[in-house]
């Protein structure tokens, strides 16, 4: 997890415009919103 106001040099390497964005792996995943439904496919798509 990166705060991007307190770790801006950490947060300015990754390739987001919107928040939440998550990346497994280095790969993005998810980028905005945070309804349940997109969480439990994320979260499937994580443990697989």
């Amino acid at each position: 997890m990166i705060e991007e106001t307190q770790q801006s040099e950490l947060a300015d390497q990754y390739d987001y415009y919107y928040v939440p964005t998550f990346y497994v792996d280095g790969v993005k995943v998810h980028e905005a919103g945070i309804f349940k439904n997109e969480m439990e496919a994320l979260l499937r798509k994580v443990i697989e």
